[in-house]
């Protein structure tokens, strides 16, 4: 305060909480808030896992190596359970995303070919991308959501810090990530309450980069990679020439005619083995239903495009090729082998 003529100047500092102000224009229906705005729009599929490094940091990791989470163990914790519940219900019921559940997906694919298929079809190069990967794939999922509770205490007070990490799971790179909190408060707060808050103050920019994402994948395409080997009997290899070019122009030329964003990077290619990689192929493909009849429209993933791309492999060449899908934006294609035939044949 200061005096002035005929009275007192006062001045006011006024402190704007912006995040919850936006909460309250868009639950009083005076804006929109993004989840609103992007109403009826194509959403990506999404998939909710605890934090690798949370945990390992909290030993749920495998008997056998302390390096591979262990998700079942991870999902027996009553917290990170009941995070995940409350915020799969978030992203489903406010966010209108359809999330698919980890848990039901762990137990579908648990002791099945899945968990092994990294030995089958390794070829020098590595796993086929950890459990993560796989169990995405499975699920057709676009996008990872990681996220990592952690405590902390500040002057007495406790509060919960929420890490959350979003990653396409085509190229396994993380494309977002936020922190976020609950209110400091004496004694032990339920960390389930502390997250509805703390998602409540990100929900705008969280969703926001979501749709930006998946929108920039819907005009660019998804990204995957496709490796092409041969098998030592094979009596063919990719320099072999047809009407005066080698086996991989062909391949290369049909890659280029199919993909929705013209160019693509090229490894270092040799006679027995091809890479590819920033290939950009439709979200989605048309598929007739065997049963129903009906044309489905599916999620395409980098296996999709390679068992097309192996049908004119084997209709150029007159050789057989095995599509092994490592995850959803991975695919290998071997030359002269031959997986048509079923179990029981």
């Amino acid at each position: 305060m200061s005096e002035v003529k005929g009275g007192i100047k006062v001045k006011v500092e006024i402190q704007v909480q912006f995040d919850k102000l936006r909460n309250d224009l868009v639950a009083a229906g005076i804006i929109k808030g993004v989840a609103d705005a992007i109403e009826g729009a194509q959403k990506p599929i999404i998939m909710i896992f605890p934090d690798a490094d949370w945990c390992k940091a909290n030993h749920y990791v495998m008997n056998d190596d302390s390096e591979t989470v262990d998700y079942n163990k991870a999902l027996a914790d009553v917290n990170m359970k009941d995070l995940i519940n409350e915020f799969t219900n978030f992203m489903a019921n406010v966010a209108k995303y359809e999330v698919e559940d980890l848990a039901a997906v762990l137990k579908d694919y648990r002791g099945e070919k899945a968990w092994d298929a990294a030995d089958e079809i390794d070829d020098g190069e590595g796993s086929a991308g950890g459990v993560r990967e796989m169990l995405a794939s499975a699920a057709s999922a676009d996008f990872e959501i990681e996220f990592y509770p952690e405590t902390r205490f500040d002057a007495g007070k406790q509060y919960v810090v929420f890490r959350i990490k979003a990653t396409d799971v085509s190229t396994s790179k993380s494309f977002y990530a936020i922190s976020a909190q609950g209110t400091a408060t004496y004694g032990s707060g339920q960390m389930v309450n502390q997250l509805k808050e703390a998602i409540l103050s990100v929900k705008d920019e969280f969703l926001g980069a979501l749709q930006q994402k998946f929108a920039k994948m819907g005009e660019q395409g998804r990204e995957v990679r496709i490796t092409l080997k041969r098998k030592e009997s094979c009596p063919i290899n990719f320099a072999k020439r047809y009407d005066g070019a080698p086996l991989s122009e062909y391949i290369e030329d049909w890659i280029q005619a199919k993909v929705q964003t013209s160019g693509f990077t090229a490894g270092k290619n040799t006679a027995n083995k091809l890479s590819y990689k920033q290939i950009f192929i439709p979200l989605y493909k048309e598929k007739k239903n065997r049963i129903t009849k009906q044309v489905e429209r599916r999620a395409q993933s980098a296996a999709d495009f390679a068992t097309e791309l192996a049908d004119f492999i084997t209709e150029t060449t007159g050789q057989p090729c095995r599509v092994d899908g490592r995850s959803m934006g991975h695919a290998v294609i071997t030359l002269g082998q031959d997986d048509s035939l079923s179990e029981d044949e």
